[in-house]
């Protein structure tokens, strides 16, 4: 037999060929030993194992990876090396025995002789052990090959039921929900018309976005928020910053939020240019697996013909744009109207109860009516716990004997309810409240006591919750037991009358049923159907009363979810339990647990910030304080599992490493202001995020980490031990984009180990602080100064140095002002251009002298001063000052009222006597300003106070000064002050009391 070449679809045939071959000699032989027989049917079953593996060899569907399909063709042909051995010890012996007896000898003898050309007992067997393993082995690739392909088969059988699913998810979406009778599917509402009207386009957010790509003068803005529209923007959405972006990249995580309302602006296209602009309503939402989409709405009315054209023109590309920036007032307008009407609304519910501060809640109550006079969506906007809560206040406000003192309450808030009753009714949901339970409160109450829930969380509605066969309960606001016990007395004595009016309809339905019963078990079986029956009847009847007298529904939603956010968390956890509206709500709007503060003592502390968290989804998480350590751990594992989209976290009293230790993309703000805080080069992860502000107490620094170069704004104290100062001189290196550093409680022993400097370029504002006695900062500034600070405060107990200069030189005003209960003195210069450089020193003296000398000697730096100003006690060791500063022109002398009481004040009038030698040190001054001010708010200058300070100018009268304005008193009391007329200068009072230091 010709040798087989491996590698074609001839290999495996001539192996089989051959295997048969053989089969065949061994099997067909009568008289052949056992052992021979045996290897014959061992050869069977090769052989279909080789023809398995010729099917799934040539089976263009097979799966058989390189490597399996090698270890196949090299089991094959040890296969073939066994056959071809097994077929030359039979060709060989039959060659021999042929030429010496002939074949027909051959065959007669075959089964006699050939146990011995096979080599006996023991080659027998050793053939079959090989052809046994060399079947093994090909079967095991075989099976192999078999699960590659059911994974494969897997694989593509997933990705067809995604296909799938998507389909029937989107079709899904596409069919008209059902809410039952008289709910409506998602509608818009149109103010001028009073109507609702439902989308005419359903498209993708990608599909707006390219609508919008050369469309200049279109225009995205959130329905409730609004902020200034940035003029080198061509997309605007909302207030949340990047939402520009977002319209760009469909996969932002900036769309956090499932539903997003927001209106289009556009302009008529080119052959339509003198027509008004068109107002295109849309809603973003989540459709199929996280897609964006956007129900578009065209408002009915007189344009709407032209508006359903504009926008299908857009929808279809056809479009013509100018660039007119005038399309933004009017939405800019209504939108910051809408803003701070929601502000007012919700500062009202809190301002307008019977135990809130009379003139606060007139001034505002005053305001929101005017302003909802003219606002054009105030309708929907309107609340029923507001009704209620100034209907209970009118009452009282009737029972009290100030009748005018409430008078323009009582009108004010007759004119908002009016304007609220007007609203129109809101049906496009249905919520398990009702106004029922005005009359009963709940079961297990005894005894007179006053109830209360949260003030806000109740103002918004008064709710009871209507169970199943007509159970009632009451959240209630205030009130007493007896109060409500009276009110139900009542209903329970009016309900006879209803018993008598439903008395002749059951009878008559009894009679009907039970005519012709015999048996006490069916007319029992029939009297509880009966109630039963009721109960339904009732139970549903009650329903539709709440459907159509609940006030509650003319809120909306996204309206109601903005007031919850004002909630603190304990009662935002409260209303997502009082209704089921509010819980849908609540749980639908990701922003309502965004801000997640522990304000007041819970139990289950652990357990409620996991809730939170969890809540939020993917929306930005701030944590005011983070709740302290729990047993479980529970708190850190919680942040360690929502650290992608924890957006501002402070530590309080407890401290959890494990999660500053993950990626926080969105972190912001980190605070540590009361626990020390070290920091590894794998803080967040060792990848730099969006972290800007970092504010901690004391912290060690790596000498490389990444995720402190975003941080812009920094506060820290200083070190206290060595262990806090390795690397802090590397301090600069790690926040390289710094722009505000605030260092407090240096140490001057660590002195050597802060920066030298230079300072970032980007740093804008400086603070330093030191309580460590003659310790000068101001030589660390030196070190740290830079033209690009515009604002530098340093407080230090260190006396007055030579490198105060650098912050004092080239300022054109300069502010003075001595703290003689703190013994400190505080120059401040202002300028050049926004600059504000401020030092606090120590100085015993209370008239300064010491920093007038220094002003002296720094005179050269003080060129530029035009105007300063100075307290009255160091007036004089400042005149030498005056005569120093070449360009000064403007003069202020403040005068502090010193305070015995809380109603009395004593001025010391005579530290203005160094006036008379003005002219002695300066003669070119233009004003001299008199500030006087009063260090309390409840107590202001007087009258007398004006004459005092006008009889002690009055003794220098005749010298020649420049003109002198005096500030700090009121119109009012200088009506009876005569004014001065003095020979040698003039005096002029200005309006208003001086405002205080800051």
């Amino acid at each position: 037999m010709a040798a087989v070449t491996f590698g074609s679809f001839g290999d495996i045939v001539a192996i089989i060929q051959l295997a048969s071959q053989l089969r065949t000699a061994l099997c067909d032989v009568s008289g052949a030993p056992a052992e021979v027989k045996l290897l014959g049917s061992d050869l069977s079953g090769f052989i279909l194992v080789l023809d398995q593996a010729r099917r799934a060899l040539l089976d263009e569907n097979a799966h058989f990876e390189p490597e399996t399909r090698v270890e196949v063709e090299a089991g094959l042909q040890r296969c073939e090396d066994t056959l071809r051995a097994i077929q030359s010890r039979v060709r060989s012996f039959a060659s021999q025995f042929e030429r010496r007896n002939g074949v027909k000898a051959l065959r007669a003898y075959f089964a006699a002789v050939a146990w011995r050309f096979l080599g006996g007992r023991k080659e027998v067997e050793e053939l079959r052990a090989r052809l046994a393993e060399h079947v093994s082995f090909i079967q095991l690739c075989l099976s192999v090959s078999q699960s590659t392909g059911q994974r494969a088969l897997h694989a593509a059988a997933a990705e067809l039921h995604g296909a799938t699913t998507q389909r029937v998810v989107e079709a899904i979406q596409d069919i008209q929900r059902h809410f039952g009778p008289g709910v409506p599917s998602f509608h818009f509402y149109d103010e001028r018309s009073k109507t609702y009207f439902q989308p005419c386009a359903r498209v993708t957010l990608h599909a707006v976005q390219e609508t919008f790509k050369s469309f200049n003068s279109a225009y995205i803005g959130e329905a409730l928020c609004f902020r200034d529209v940035p003029s080198n923007s061509r997309f605007f959405l909302g207030q949340m910053a990047g939402f520009s972006l977002a319209l760009k990249d469909r996969n932002s995580p900036l769309w956090a939020v499932p539903q997003y309302p927001a209106h289009i602006l556009l302009e008529h296209p080119g052959g339509r240019s003198n027509a008004a602009p068109s107002l295109i309503e849309c809603l973003v939402f989540e459709g199929g697996y996280g897609e964006l989409e956007v129900l578009l709405g065209v408002r009915p009315s007189t344009e709407s013909a032209s508006s359903t054209g504009v926008l299908l023109d857009m929808l279809r590309g056809e479009y013509s744009t100018r660039d007119d920036q005038g399309l933004y007032a009017a939405e800019r307008r209504r939108a910051r109207l809408v803003k701070s009407i929601v502000r007012d609304y919700n500062t009202l519910i809190y301002l307008t109860t019977w135990h809130a501060q009379g003139s606060d809640a007139v001034c505002l109550t005053r305001k929101l009516v005017d302003r909802l006079k003219d606002f054009p969506d105030v309708r929907s906007m309107r609340s029923s716990a507001l009704i209620r809560k100034m209907e209970r206040i009118r009452r009282k406000m009737r029972q009290s004997d100030d009748g005018k003192k409430w008078q323009w309450k009582r009108d004010v808030q007759d004119g908002v309810m009016s304007l609220l009753e007007q609203a129109p009714r809101i049906t496009d949901g249905v919520d398990g409240q009702s106004a029922l339970g005005e009359v009963i409160y709940a079961n297990h109450m005894r005894g007179e006591f006053r109830f209360f829930h949260s003030d806000l969380l109740t103002a918004l509605f008064r709710m009871i919750s209507v169970l199943p066969f007509g159970s009632l309960f009451l959240h209630p606001v205030g009130g007493t037991i007896s109060d409500l016990e009276s009110q139900l007395s009542r209903t329970i004595m009016s309900s006879a009358a209803h018993v008598e009016a439903l008395r002749p309809a059951f009878a008559s339905h009894f009679k009907m049923v039970s005519d012709g019963v015999p048996e006490a078990a069916q007319i029992k079986r029939l009297c509880d159907e009966l109630k039963e029956a009721s109960h339904v009847l009732v139970s549903e009847l009650l329903m539709q009363w709440d459907i159509d007298n609940n006030r509650s529904l003319c809120l909306p939603d996204e309206i109601l979810a903005l007031c919850f956010c004002f909630l603190p968390f304990r009662d935002r956890v409260l209303a997502s339990h009082v209704s089921r509206r509010w819980r849908t709500v609540s749980l639908s709007h990701p922003a309502v647990w965004a801000c997640i503060d522990f304000d007041v003592s819970v139990r289950n502390r652990a357990e409620l910030f996991r809730m939170a968290l969890e809540r939020t989804g993917a929306h930005p998480v701030d944590i005011p304080i983070c709740p302290e350590l729990d047993e479980g751990l529970l708190i850190e594992k919680s942040l360690v599992s929502h650290m992608h989209h924890i957006r501002s976290l402070r530590y309080f009293k407890t401290f959890y490493a494990a999660p500053l230790l993950h990626v926080a993309p969105r972190l912001e703000t980190l605070a540590c202001e009361n626990i020390p805080l070290d920091i590894p080069a794998e803080f967040l992860g060792g990848v730099a995020g969006q972290l800007t502000t970092l504010r901690v107490r004391t912290v060690s620094f790596p000498k490389t980490c990444p995720a402190l170069s975003t941080v812009t704004n920094l506060s820290l104290r200083g070190p206290q031990y060595a262990y806090y100062a390795q690397n802090l001189s590397l301090l600069f290196q790690l926040f390289p984009v710094l722009q505000s550093l605030r260092f407090s409680a240096l140490k001057h022993k660590f002195s050597r180990d802060l920066p030298a400097g230079p300072v970032p370029a980007s740093l804008r504002s400086l603070y330093l602080h030191t309580s460590d006695p003659d310790y000068d900062l101001t030589k660390l500034y030196a070190g740290w100064r830079s033209d690009d600070l515009s604002s530098v405060d340093i407080s230090h107990n260190a006396a007055l140095s030579k490198h105060s200069v650098h912050l004092v030189d080239a300022a054109p005003t300069l502010d003075v002002q001595r703290e003689s209960k703190y013994e400190t003195s505080v120059i401040t210069a202002v300028g050049p251009g926004s600059c504000f450089r401020k030092l606090e020193y120590w100085e015993e003296d209370d008239d300064q002298s010491d920093l007038a000398a220094r002003l002296v000697e720094l005179k050269s730096a003080l060129a530029d001063v035009h105007a300063i100003s100075v307290p009255a006690t160091s007036l004089g060791p400042f005149l030498a000052v005056f005569a120093v500063l070449p360009k000064l022109t403007h003069v202020t002398i403040a005068l502090h009222g010193k305070h015995d009481t809380s109603d009395t004040h004593e001025f010391q009038w005579d530290a203005l006597a160094p006036l008379a030698r003005l002219p002695e040190h300066r003669l070119d001054l233009q004003s001299v300003v008199l500030k006087v001010v009063c260090d309390r708010r409840t107590c202001t200058p007087a009258a007398q106070d004006a004459r005092d300070l006008l009889a002690q100018l009055e003794g220098f009268a005749h010298v020649k000064l420049p003109d002198i304005t005096v500030e700090g008193f009121a119109p009012a009391v200088l009506r009876g002050v005569p004014p001065p007329e003095f020979p040698g200068f003039h005096i002029a009072f200005g309006d208003g009391p001086a405002s205080m230091p800051a």
